[in-house]
């Protein structure tokens, strides 16, 4: 018989090895720090291209685009530089997203 609370059988490194986080833009956000400047000039860049942007917490924005519903959320300055680098602009500027906006308020 075993003592409450213990294992009968030790778990598996699968199962307790733990998952990495991996986000619609393929970046876990464990990168190394991002320096302010980096960080300032891609939020720049995000208003520029028409985002507004709301920090909601210290790891977490939410981007969003005037007159459309879709809302985006980056929880590390990596993430948000990332983004701002590789998707912003195909964000703001998709077609299909905002056919789907008008869909989804409908």
């Amino acid at each position: 018989m075993t003592p409450k609370g213990q294992l009968t059988e030790p778990l598996s490194p699968e199962r307790t090895a733990p998952m990495p986080r991996r986000t619609l833009f393929g970046h876990d956000g464990t990168a190394d720090a991002i320096p302010f400047r980096e960080l300032k000039s891609a939020l720049d860049g995000l208003r520029q291209t028409g985002y507004q942007i709301d920090r909601l917490a210290v790891d977490h924005w939410r981007l969003t685009l005037p007159g459309r519903v879709i809302q985006i959320h980056l929880h590390s300055p990596a993430q948000l530089c990332h983004f701002a680098r590789f998707r912003a602009r195909d964000y703001a500027g998709d077609p299909s997203l905002a056919d789907l906006d008008r869909t989804s308020t409908a």
